[in-house]
């Protein structure tokens, strides 16, 4: 009988045990989601706002014409140092240095037989200059004759473009912004920057202008009258381009 009460009591507390061991149901809290665990929202681009472009500025419809008042432009003058005698005239297109020698019987050091020379700047301009286009001055040196090479003198030119409106380029590589410096000669001139140079039988240069569209009135009104100069070392002449509108 003891051994069967014993048996009960041993399974009674065995039962106790594995009762106690069984857990009640989880009630844990649910994890937050991270922000990686979160679908995010996709974005939704917004249409950047149309700009119109700029709408380009018309161009002032004209041009510009040489004026004719220019024709009585002229300057002669003669210079006379000893034996020696030169004559210079400066017409519009055309500027010309002579140059003569006439021995003095009492001073023979520049020898006893007379000798001259003769030499010539020629430039031509357009009548009519276009905005937009490109138009071009050809200017000229040249010796008619020369008894005496490199004692006759010469003659050297420019063009003074500073009033002129665009940018140039010359065929061969002169510079025209020097007021000092006349780059085209033929002969030996000394004046203008010449003083070192060897003689030349004469040169050519054409200056080929690119001219802008004229947009702004502002600008324009800046460049109604364009004023060059034609100079050499016989004399000056000038011509004025006035604005025309169409």
């Amino acid at each position: 009988m003891k051994r069967t009460i014993a048996i009960v009591l041993v399974a009674v507390l065995l039962l106790a045990v594995f009762c106690g061991c069984g857990g009640s149901p989880s009630t844990s809290t649910p994890k937050p989601q991270t922000s990686e665990s979160t679908p995010k929202p996709e974005k939704t681009e917004e249409p950047e706002p149309s700009q119109e472009p700029t709408p380009t500025p018309e161009p002032i419809k004209g041009k510009w014409v040489l004026s004719e008042t220019l024709a009585d432009s002229r300057d002669d003058y003669v210079s006379e140092w000893g034996e020696f005698k030169g004559t210079y005239t400066a017409e519009l297109y055309e500027h010309t240095a002579e140059w003569a020698y006439t021995p003095d019987p009492d001073d023979p050091s520049d020898g006893p037989v007379p000798y001259s020379g003769s030499f010539r700047c020629k430039c031509s301009l357009p009548k009519e200059i276009y905005p937009g286009e490109t138009w071009t001055i050809v200017l000229s040196a040249s010796a008619d004759y020369d008894e005496k090479p490199s004692r006759t003198g010469g003659i050297c030119c420019t063009v003074d473009l500073h009033d002129m409106v665009g940018s140039y380029e010359s065929s061969g590589g002169l510079k025209y912004t020097d007021n000092m410096f006349y780059p085209v000669f033929a002969g030996d001139p000394t004046e203008y920057g010449h003083t070192d140079d060897t003689y030349s039988a004469g040169m050519t240069d054409t200056i080929t202008f690119h001219v802008p569209l004229m947009t702004s009135e502002t600008y324009l009104e800046r460049h109604k009258d364009q004023l060059l100069f034609f100079n050499s070392n016989a004399g000056s002449t000038y011509f004025i381009y006035s604005w025309i509108p169409d």
